[in-house]
């Protein structure tokens, strides 16, 4: 088995904002969860080497405490 390379590119979106426990509120992806609870973060992602396989999707939970993009990481 192959390991992955994981980077951050060059048009990645670095924040988010929602709205979360009734107000707006933005998260960045180095980030920690400081939500008091887990966080479902949906992703998506190319594979350079298959780029014919399309955009494909993800998802991870972040507990609290951790970085998004760590979560993000560990999952891929």
């Amino acid at each position: 088995m192959s390991d992955a390379r994981i980077r951050k590119g060059s048009q990645l979106n670095i924040s988010d904002s929602i709205t979360f426990d009734g107000s707006l509120k933005t998260f960045n992806l180095d980030d920690i969860n400081n939500t008091d609870q887990k966080f479902i973060v949906l992703y998506m992602y190319i594979l350079p080497d298959y780029r014919d396989h399309g955009i494909k999707v993800g998802m991870t939970t972040c507990k609290m405490g951790e970085v998004f993009w760590k979560a993000i990481e560990d999952r891929i």
